[in-house]
This record gives structure tokens, sequence and C-alpha cells, in this order.
């Protein structure tokens, strides 16, 4: 009896150890649920890398912007092949308005480098990133009007996108795996799980949508995102993720149409969807 009891004990250990030890392994085949915290960890922000000594304010507001740079560490366990990270600046007193200044590391695609093998961003390691000048031009343009001379404390760096190395990714807070229907779309784990199907099989819903003939708010559940180029090669562009919704009673986020201009063309524009708490 003793021989008897002291087996189911030692099976029931066996099972809650089987249950509650978390799989560390976040691959597209075993990922993990629910929200998954930031790969990236800022280590620092700097804003006059070259010190220009002016004494004007207006060529201040104007030079404040060089040499923006911002060192990064890939706290993951997993090789970076492509991120992009945000760099938002206020250009308004009460800190609602800000400018966002798109800074991107390695290639989305292997094929896309010119040796046919994507650089990886190694678990552990640093990178520093450069803000491009043509994108900084636009930035010293708004921050000159509105008066604003920011300091490295009101930088706030967020990182938009995470693509990995084995082709999972992170993107607001979520962790998701590559469609197999669709090379550019990606999944969140979460939906995943709950279709086990492709999102080709699901109706997305854009921000400027409003159903007719009615007051009641809309609900949106997040499902994944696409990747959008955001302008072409000679204008200095990068990918964006685009987040992808479908109605749902239930849900408790909706889409943000945000703008970002081309970094050596400030007449056109990239237009993409983010997440937003709340219904319409």
């Amino acid at each position: 009896m003793k021989r008897f009891l002291s087996l189911c004990v030692l099976a029931m250990s066996l099972t809650l150890v089987f249950v509650f030890v978390p799989d560390r392994s976040l691959t597209a085949s075993n990922p993990a649920m629910g929200p998954v915290k930031s790969p990236i960890k800022v280590l620092s922000v700097k804003l006059n890398a070259t010190e220009p000594q002016v004494n004007d304010r207006s060529k201040q507001q104007a030079t404040s912007m060089d040499g923006l740079e911002i060192q990064i560490e890939n706290t993951s366990e997993k090789p970076i092949q492509y991120l992009v990270m945000h760099a938002e600046i206020p250009v308004s007193s009460s800190g609602n308005e800000t400018v966002k200044i798109p800074m991107v590391y390695g290639q989305p695609f292997a094929s896309d480098s010119k040796s046919g093998t994507a650089e990886t961003f190694q678990p552990g390691s640093k990178v520093s990133l450069r803000a491009a000048k043509s994108i900084c031009e636009r930035a010293r343009k708004q921050l000159a009007e509105s008066g604003i001379v920011p300091t490295e404390k009101q930088v706030q760096p967020n990182v938009h996108l995470v693509i990995f190395q084995d082709r999972t990714s992170w993107m607001a807070g979520r962790l998701h795996v590559p469609d197999p229907s669709n090379s550019k779309r990606w999944i969140v784990v979460d939906e995943s799980a709950r279709t086990q199907s492709p999102l080709s099989e699901l109706s997305f819903s854009k921000a400027s949508y409003k159903p007719a003939g009615t007051s009641q708010q809309q609900c949106y559940r997040y499902i994944g995102y696409n990747i959008i180029f955001c302008c072409s090669d000679d204008t200095g562009g990068y990918l964006a993720g685009n987040a992808l919704f479908t109605t749902d009673p239930n849900g408790q986020v909706h889409p943000n149409n945000v703008t970002t201009c081309c970094p050596q063309d400030p007449t056109a524009c990239c237009n993409y969807d983010e997440i937003a708490g709340g219904c319409l």
C-alpha cells in the first residue's frame, strides 16, 4: 500500500512539473502564449553626438537632433533578423503630439541582402541605431516650429517590430507566427490557437470603418499584422507592421491609423494601423 501511494505521489509530481514548468523555446512550432515582454532593452539615448556650439536659439533647435543615436541590447534568447524602433519626440507643450523617427536594423528577408544571408542581432549583444539625417531634417523643422528643444529624457524609444531568425516575431507586446499562406503576414499566437486557420479566412476592418445607421460602439480583436513597405528604395524606405483586426463584441481594442513621412520626401507619407485600447 505504501509503495502504491509513493508511486501515485511521484506520478502527480511529474504531472505538475510537466504542466507548470514553462517551455522557454519560443519557436513557430511551439510558441509562448499570452503577452511577451519586449526582446529589446534600451541602454542609452544620445541627441547631440557632435555637441554643436551655437548660441542662437533657432540654430539650437535646428541642430538638436544631430547625432540621434539609441543603443539597444537583445535581451531575448533568439537572434533577431530585423527590427524597427520609433524614437518619439514631443512637438507640443502638452506632449500629446509627437514626431516618430524610424530607426532600423537588418533585413526582413535573407533575399534582401546582397550576400543572400541576413545578418543577425545575437542574444546578449548590443548595437547602436542611428537616425538618417534626412529623417532628422523633418523632425528639426517640426521642432523649430514648436519652439521646443528636446532633451534626451524626452526622447521615448519604442520598439515597433521585431522579426527573429526563426521567422517568429514580436509586435505590440505579443508573439506572432508566420501565416503559412502569406509570407508577409504574421498571426498573433493567441489568435492562431483560437482559430487554427490562416488569417486569410478572417475579415479585416480598417480604422475608418463605421457601421451605417447606428451609434453603437464598434469593438475589435487584434489578430495579427502584415508588413508594408513604407516609401520606396530611393527614398530610404523601411518596413512597418500594419495591425489587422476583426470585429468582436467582446473585443477591447481598435485600429489607430498613424502616418510616417518618407525619409527623403516629406510630401510622401506612409499610413498604417496600430493598436489602441477601447472601442470606437
